[in-house]
């Protein structure tokens, strides 16, 4: 829960509001029926645009197809012994698998994998309580919607299921955005899952309500953040606010150009650090072990958002993060740098 500022009391009350509101009121059931993404990556970082000669070559630069497909087959083990990391941070490795092979039942496992989270997990039940697992896996329950969602098991039936989970947890978090967080890295995860739902609903009222406060909330907390105090403080909210950044960008809305230069100096005082600071991914894994430190894979992220020469210059490789946030186009950028 977001910090020990709210009573037990206030608690109980708060849930049986909101199931009131968003579990049993029928008219709730119109807004998700349409999400504001159609599945084909536009909007999000991801999805079947990227699907290109040269981005499934730079796919298997960064890991062999063996290898890929060794990671989904453990996955794939895990989901038929009931065994599934909560946070659902093996989505991309599974979908690495799918995109590579010709004939693949990943998407069947993602489906199968969903399924059983949502019916051992009704609404407001324990597992929602943990927000910053809830935020990870909402976030990569969209990520794997746009990588799966061309495949036939992907149905009518399945997504309207799928959507009305998403479409609650976003009210829920909705709920605790203006609470206060026992860390800064909590409120950042829940903000950011806001935000992507907030995106995936955007032709709704909740949904436009819900990005902007997410996106007001993280702009703020960029703004404060100060890398001269202490210099490692910000490295592992810097995932965040590139996310948010860049999901802004995909969506047209705009943030004021301060954000930018303090992402631009965020960037520039991270790349200038002495010593490997330990950063924890937060959200997405491209693989099971992540061996790849996410500052590494950030920076050329950083390098295009900035284009800056210096950053590049520095960090030369075209990075998984950047492959996959950025795609065709982040490529492209990179190489005119």
């Amino acid at each position: 829960m977001p910090g020990e500022k709210i009573s037990d009391l206030y608690l109980l009350l708060l849930l049986f509001l909101w199931k009131l509101k968003n579990v049993y009121c029928k008219p709730m059931q119109s807004r998700f029926a349409s999400p504001n993404v159609p599945g084909t990556g536009e909007g999000f970082f991801f999805g079947t645009r990227n699907k290109k000669e040269f981005f499934l070559s730079l796919l298997t630069s960064y890991q062999s197809e063996v290898s890929i497909s060794l990671e989904a087959d453990e996955i794939k083990t895990s989901i038929d012994q009931g065994s599934v990391d909560d946070s659902f941070r093996f989505i991309f490795p599974l979908g690495k698998e799918y995109w590579l092979r010709q004939i693949s039942n990943a998407p069947e496992y993602f489906h199968t994998a969903i399924d059983r989270w949502i019916a051992h997990n009704p609404p407001g039940s324990e597992r929602w309580y943990d927000l910053r697992m809830s935020a990870i896996r909402i976030i990569n329950w969209i990520a794997g919607f746009h990588l799966f969602s061309d495949h036939s098991s992907i149905n009518e039936k399945f997504r309207r299921r799928f959507f009305k989970t998403i479409f609650l947890h976003g009210s829920w978090f909705y709920i605790f955005s203006k609470s206060r967080f026992n860390s800064n890295i909590e409120k950042l995860l829940l903000l950011t899952a806001l935000q992507f739902t907030g995106t995936l609903f955007l032709n709704s009222k909740k949904g436009d309500t819900w990005l902007r406060r997410s996106i007001k909330l993280i702009d703020t907390a960029i703004l404060h953040d100060d890398p001269a105090i202490e210099p490692y403080s910000f490295a592992n909210r810097i995932e965040f606010y590139t996310l948010s950044y860049i999901l802004s960008e995909k969506t047209n809305i705009s943030r004021s150009t301060e954000i930018k230069k303090k992402l631009h100096t965020l960037y520039y005082s991270l790349s200038n650090v002495e010593g490997e600071p330990e950063i924890e991914r937060q959200l997405f894994r491209y693989t099971i072990t992540e061996d790849i430190p996410i500052d590494k894979g950030l920076m050329t992220v950083g390098a295009i958002l900035c284009n800056d020469p210096e950053l590049k210059k520095r960090y030369p490789h075209f990075s998984e993060d950047a492959l996959w946030l950025l795609g065709a186009e982040g490529f492209e950028s990179f190489r005119i740098i």
